[in-house]
């Protein structure tokens, strides 16, 4: 329905007939003015950049008197220019429209190890892992990251209090106990309480030691074995070596690297674990038959060989104190 009368719509101003901009376009604005900015701030990073590469400019004089005995005088004029380093932080970060930060917060909740220790003594779950970094940089990164991770490892004595997403963590449950792996790890589920299972056995990736064969209990093939069956959705086992050290679990700037070796001999490790678990799994199809119980078969998810080294790189397994310093300069004020 058109509310302007005929003989008023030729002196009606354009403005008034134009339909508003929709948000869509709105927000396409906006993205377009931070990209702006942000590739001004890099060209003019560049441009500094370059300029300090030499310190020291001269110039000539031309015009200046001549000396006594007929000879020219040169002089020259020294500037120095103040020296930069490399841009590391994206100081436009805070104008960005509030979606784009969140995404970029989201995507930052990255893989990660999370090593889980048990303490019979105490009934409670102790771990190595420091929090996830987002939840130390600002409020707004905090508040998307309780999003991802939740406070789990809860027991009837103690509160949970280690942050862990079954989607993305690995959990990583190392050989501490001094008889191996005993019945700490075969009744792992049974400890936590039932509000977590349902979360805990979404869980997509644990780790486990390799244990030599001189050491190992008889008891500790099937204990790992009935571990990994507390997680149906597991699409990933990782089988640990050790590094020689009696350190437990990873180090504070460790992380699982591939193994150098013959790879003959990691492929022997792989088929003996496989083999003890498939012989393990035929032990439990038979104990269900003999006591008139159903057997659930589960299959040996993809299993890979790691062992344990030093980081390099930045990554989302870098130390929590260097991303905490990278990530720092994205807070908002």
């Amino acid at each position: 329905m058109n509310l302007i009368p005929e003989e008023d719509a030729h002196n009606t101003p354009r403005s008034a007939l134009s339909p508003l901009p929709s948000p869509d376009f709105i927000y396409l604005v906006c993205l377009s003015a931070s990209l702006i900015l942000f590739l001004r701030n890099l060209l003019f990073d560049t441009f500094r950049r370059r300029a300090s590469s030499s310190s020291h400019l001269s110039f000539p004089s031309r015009h200046l008197p001549t000396s006594p005995k007929g000879t020219n005088i040169t002089c020259h004029i020294s500037i120095t220019m103040p020296t930069t380093r490399a841009a590391s932080t994206f100081h436009l970060f805070p104008l960005l429209a509030p979606e784009l930060r969140l995404k970029i917060w989201q995507a930052a909740c990255q893989t990660r190890t999370l090593t889980l220790l048990y303490n019979p003594t105490t009934s409670s779950f102790l771990t190595t892992t420091p929090p996830p970094t987002l939840l130390r940089v600002s409020h707004e990164s905090r508040s998307e990251a309780l999003l991802t991770y939740t406070l789990s490892f809860g027991t009837p004595s103690s509160q949970a209090r280690i942050y862990f997403n079954p989607y993305l963590d690995t959990l990583y449950l190392p050989r501490h106990r001094p008889m191996g792996y005993d019945e700490t790890l075969r009744d792992f589920m049974t400890f936590v309480p039932d509000s977590e299972r349902a979360l805990l056995r979404e869980t997509r990736r644990v780790a486990i030691d390799h244990v030599d064969i001189e050491i190992k209990r008889p008891w500790e093939a099937y204990n790992k074995a009935s571990f990994l069956r507390s997680f149906p959705r597991l699409e990933e086992v990782v089988l640990v070596l050790g590094n020689g050290d009696e350190k437990v679990g990873l180090g504070k700037d460790e992380c699982f690297v591939d193994v150098e070796g013959e790879p003959e001999g990691i492929l022997r490790l792989w088929a003996a674990f496989r083999e003890s678990y498939m012989r393990e799994e035929k032990e439990v199809e038979e104990g269900c038959r003999a006591a008139g119980r159903e057997y659930v078969r589960w299959t040996l998810p993809t299993a890979r060989i790691r062992g344990k080294g030093k980081m390099n790189t930045l990554s989302s397994t870098d130390s929590p104190e260097v991303l905490h310093e990278r990530m720092s300069d994205l807070a908002l004020e």
